[in-house]
């Protein structure tokens, strides 16, 4: 697989991450700095991820992520 450098401006802009675990947690983190609004969609969460929720940090959607949600606007 190829990576391609990606440089865009996520300040304020709607991210959503499918998966509550480890990836998921380091990706939160990372977008977090940024500016970005996160939506987290898993049945469950780890410890870290769950720590940024009741910080207000994030959003949970506590539900199985399907490709039809991630076709809708939120």
């Amino acid at each position: 697989m190829a990576l391609i450098p990606l440089m865009i401006d996520l300040d304020e802009k709607k991210v959503v991450i499918a998966g509550g675990g480890s990836i998921a947690e380091r990706r939160a983190k990372t977008l977090l700095k940024s500016g970005a609004s996160i939506t987290v969609i898993s049945p469950e969460i780890k410890k870290g991820i769950r720590a940024l929720w009741e910080e207000d940090l994030l959003i949970w959607k506590e539900k199985t992520c399907k490709r039809v949600i991630l076709q809708m606007p939120f």
